[in-house]
This record gives structure tokens, sequence and C-alpha cells, in this order.
């Protein structure tokens, strides 16, 4: 059986920052990528729980290889909004000096 995790295959989704004719993400962005990216990583969860315990994994590899180059990515995209998202909170509220 393949492993859980590998290193994932980068996919269409990138950051909208990378294009300068789009203007910069606000919080509200970010937050809504972040819950739909974790919907996704959900979702994938389920459909690998249900490929391991039907045996699919071991007939339908290439799916089940693909699904978890998905949930890889989903969890590499979402790890990194979240960190766009509290560098810019960070830019937003220095702290102060002490």
């Amino acid at each position: 059986m393949p492993a859980r995790y590998h290193t994932p295959h980068r996919h269409a989704l990138t950051s909208p920052q990378t294009n300068t004719n789009t203007p910069p993400m606000q919080e509200s962005d970010y937050r809504k990528l972040i819950d739909e990216l974790q919907t996704v990583i959900r979702n994938t969860l389920k459909l690998l729980d249900a490929f391991e315990d039907s045996g699919m994994n071991e007939h339908m590899i290439d799916d089940y290889e693909r699904l978890h180059s998905i949930l890889n990515t989903a969890i590499a995209d979402q790890r990194r909004y979240h960190a766009e998202l509290l560098d810019m909170l960070k830019q937003n509220n220095p702290t102060p000096p002490k």
C-alpha cells in the first residue's frame, strides 16, 4: 500500500498575489480560501477512507495515488495561505517595541 503522505504535485491553485494585475488578497479572502481548502481536505480524507475500507485502493491504484496528491497539495496550499495571512496580519498590526 502506498504511503499516506508523499511529496505533492503542484497544481493550478496558486496565490492570486503572483499575478501583478490582481489586487492583494484581503483577510476575508484568505479565510474563505483556507476554509474551502479545509473542506477539500476533509472530503478527500473521507474518500480515501472509503477507498481503503472497500479495497478500491488495491484495484484503482492510480486514482488512489491521485487522491493522496490532491490531499497533500491542499494541505500544503492551506499551510501557505495560513502563513501569508499571518504575515499580512503581522504587517498590519506590528507589535509595539518594549
